[in-house]
């Protein structure tokens, strides 16, 4: 099922620290693949966090460019972060028509469980290293209004 986006930056779900998920039960493997179909609706998503759909919980769901194929991840967390960093605009779909200039690590080293419940710990640059710091902002309560 396609799911509503939440938006606005004083909306209180996208403000707070959503929770760690405890177990992969029937209801999180649904939402996963609600935020999946949700993401493939439109060409311009390329990533969505739980918090954006109304659910305080830490999962992600992003395209991996240029394949589109979609990573799902579980309590995702950054574990390591280069030091040498970029500045890009960035959108969202929280803050319609909202474009802002964000400084982000180029590289990032991330981990966190697959939808089978399986550790994976993934390094990466260029896009999808800051559309997967974008997402993590999102489980924080951080947007991108907050990096201006």
């Amino acid at each position: 099922m396609i799911l509503k986006i939440e938006k606005g930056q004083d909306n209180p779900i996208l403000r707070q620290k959503a929770k760690k998920v405890k177990e992969i039960i029937p209801d999180i493997k649904q939402l996963i693949l609600d935020m999946i179909e949700t993401i493939k609706s439109n060409s311009n998503n390329i990533g969505l966090a739980a918090p954006q759909i109304g659910y305080s919980l830490r999962i992600i769901a992003v395209k991996t460019l240029p394949d589109e194929s979609i990573l799902v991840l579980i309590n995702p967390e950054i574990k390591k972060k280069s030091f040498r960093k970029e500045i890009l605009k960035e959108g969202c779909l929280s803050l319609p028509n909202f474009f802002a200039p964000v400084k982000r690590s180029k590289e990032i080293t991330i981990q966190g469980l697959n939808p089978e419940g399986q550790l994976i710990k993934i390094k990466t640059k260029g896009l999808l290293s800051r559309i997967l710091q974008h997402e993590i902002n999102h489980l924080d309560g951080v947007l991108i209004c907050d990096k201006v």
